[in-house]
This record gives structure tokens, sequence and C-alpha cells, in this order.
């Protein structure tokens, strides 16, 4: 039977030249995660509708191409769904019970009935959606079969094909054109969840903001995907010119400051520029800085463990994995109570506690005792001033 299905019931693998760097694009929308509480859940359908393009690449390149061009409409839809279910979360728990209502022809409907975000997108970008809605409609031609040209049979079949007059080569050339408008269209509509993949490609914004988990899109990505007039037609929309507003108002951090915040990133040289912006910085960036600033000695700061510094000081620890965590740092001290000047890999890694939680540090040399001294000093004085936000937090709530 397996001889039969191989001789009989093949298919041919389809060369797609440059499809990797299709995938590497589209973590542009991956990586642009919303950090509101209220739509937190979208992260998790916009990466499902990003695994759904990049599922749609190897189905192609596999050859089952019916199988992909299926996969691009559902990126669509799941995207539409999240938008909708954002809106409407009250619908999330019919949505989940798997009842009827939300067809992709019926959500899309709902949404242009009311004010929302991407009613005014759909308004402003009106060519954009256009070239959305036609490619949705010749997608379907391929998953339902309509043509010849969506047929195994002929594709693998020289005489079938010059048959029905079906040039090999268009197959490749619908599908970039589709994946290309598919990738723009689920990174717009991802742009009504907030503006900020947008907005924070001008660096004039992106120097005001805090640490957000939203990375902005690429300007390459913008170009390829969605076009600059497009871009400027979403500069009009409302959304748009609230982000704007709001992060205008914010102080603009200096560049010391934005790589500490943005990067994690600490300068020993720059400490003029920390103290003049002091007051933007996280408790977190705070810790950082202080352990960074008692010995040159200390390359990387790990705050609670998973709040990764790096400095000026390169590390001659040519072993480290991604893997961070207290778990992973508490294994160097099981063996001793000794909490300074661990042996750890050809670096030594030390530790302290600030409000219950350990903070640790790798260094190249050891630590002195008057070093090890001046650790415990920083972090009594870090404990005293949680310890004064606690009170002063209790006393405005009484």
């Amino acid at each position: 039977m397996e001889k039969v299905i191989h001789d009989n019931w093949y298919i041919n693998p389809i060369e797609f030249p440059n499809a990797d760097d299709y995938v590497m694009d589209i973590y542009n929308i991956s990586q642009a995660n919303t950090g509101f509480i209220h739509a937190w859940d979208s992260n998790l359908f916009f990466e499902e509708a990003s695994q759904l393009l990049v599922n749609a690449i190897r189905l192609f390149r596999m050859g089952y191409f019916d199988c992909a061009f299926y996969s691009l409409r559902q990126a669509l839809e799941l995207s539409i769904g999240t938008i909708y279910l954002t809106e409407n979360p009250e619908k999330k728990g019919d949505w989940q019970s798997l009842k009827s209502g939300f067809e992709s022809n019926t959500m899309p409907k709902e949404l242009k009935n009311k004010d929302n975000p991407f009613k005014d997108i759909t308004e402003k970008m009106p060519a954009f959606f256009n070239k959305i809605r036609s490619t949705q409609k010749a997608i379907h031609k391929y998953v339902h079969k309509q043509g010849y040209a969506s047929f195994y049979q002929v594709r693998r079949n020289p005489f079938l094909l010059k048959q029905k007059n079906i040039r090999k080569e268009d197959l490749l050339e619908d599908f970039k054109s589709y994946l290309k408008v598919c990738i723009g269209a689920v990174a717009v509509y991802r742009l009504s969840i907030d503006a900020l993949p947008i907005v924070l490609m001008d660096e004039e914004m992106l120097t005001r903001s805090g640490d957000l988990i939203t990375a902005p899109y690429s300007e390459e990505f913008v170009d390829k995907y969605i076009g600059h007039d497009n871009i400027d037609a979403f500069k009009t929309t409302q959304i748009y010119k609230d982000f704007c507003a709001s992060l205008s108002i914010n102080e603009k951090q200096n560049e010391a400051v934005f790589n500490l915040i943005h990067w994690q990133y600490y300068d020993r040289e720059r400490i003029d520029d920390y103290n003049a912006q002091l007051h933007l910085c996280t408790f977190t960036d705070r810790i950082a800085m202080c352990i960074f600033t008692i010995s040159e000695k200390i390359s990387q700061v790990f705050v609670d463990g998973i709040h990764w510094y790096t400095s000026d000081v390169k590390s001659d620890n040519q072993k480290r994995g991604i893997t961070i965590g207290s778990s992973y740092y508490e294994e160097q001290f099981l063996t001793s109570a000794n909490n300074y000047n661990q042996p750890y890999h050809n670096v030594y890694l030390s530790r302290c506690q600030i409000n219950n939680d350990y903070t640790y540090f790798e260094h190249n040399e050891k630590l002195t005792g008057n070093e090890i001294e001046c650790v415990k000093l920083v972090a009594t004085k870090l404990l005293d001033m949680v310890n004064q936000i606690e009170n002063e937090i209790s006393e405005s709530v009484k």
C-alpha cells in the first residue's frame, strides 16, 4: 500500500526563494506585544496569526499550496477575531464555548457599526483594506478549488498544464503576492489594539517611553508590507494621535538613561547623566546602578534573578546561555553559606538580599573585604528605601 501511495499520490515540493526572509519579517508582528491588561489575550492571538503565516510558507514549500492559502486566510480571520473580542470582552465566554456569531463575515460588520479604532483605521486607509479584500477573494479561489490552476492533478502533469493554459510559475507569484498582503494586514490589524508599533518608530516618542514590551516595527518592514502612504494615513487616526499626545508630555531621556531603561545597559562613564534623570529610572534600575558603582570588577547584575543588566565592563564568562532566573543561580549557593565570591565558570558570582529577593552579580575578579562591606551597606540602604516607600503608601491609603 505504501508503494502505491508513493507512486501515484505524491506532492511536489515548490521552490520558494528567500522564504526565510519572510519568516524573519513576521517577527515584527510577534515582537509587537501589547502591555495593556484589557487586551493581554490579543498577544496570544497575534502570536497564533504569526504562526499561521509561517505555517503557510512551510506548507507551500512542501507542496501543499491549497493548505498554504487556507493558512493565510486563517491568519486574517483570527486577527479580526481578536479585535472583535477585545472590543466585546463579554462575548469571550461564548467564543470559548464555540457558539455561533464569530463568523468571518459577521465580526467585521459589527465592528464597523460602532465607533472603535478598527473602524477609524479602515475609513482612513481605504485603499489598503480594498487590497486586503481583493486578496481574500483571490485566496478563496485556491481554497475552494475553483479553476484548474488549483488542482494538484493538473499541476504535476505537463500535458494538462499546457492543455489548460496554466503557467506553472504563476502559483509562486500569486503566493508571494498574497503572503505579502496578509503579513501587512495582520500588522495593521495589530494596530487596532494600540498604536505603539508605529508610534515608537518615532525616536522622539521612543525616548519618552518606558521599558515597554512592545517593539516598534522596523522601517524596512513598514516599507515592504504596509507602505509609507498608508502609514501617513494611519497617523491621522485618533488612536495614533492619542498615543502620541500621551507620550509627548513625558520627559525625554538622555542617551545613557535611555540605554539603561530600554536595554538594561550601564556605562560608568555616564554617571552625571544618570544623576540628572534618576527620577526616570525604576527601582530595579537603581538597584543595578548601585551594585555596578561598588566595583569595576562587576560586569553583570541580575535583579531578582530575572532583570539582566550588562555594563561597560565585559564579562570573562564565555559560557553563558540564555537561561536566567533565581533557581538557576541558587545552584551556585546550595553547598555554601557564603554569599560572595562563588566560582562561576571562569568568573565569580555573588548575591545580596533586598526586600526578600536576591540580586545576583557577576564579577571577573574576587571582591575584597571592603567591597563586600559596600555591598552589604548598599543592600541595607535599599531595603530602608523600600520600607520607606511602603510606609508612605500605607499612610496614603488610610
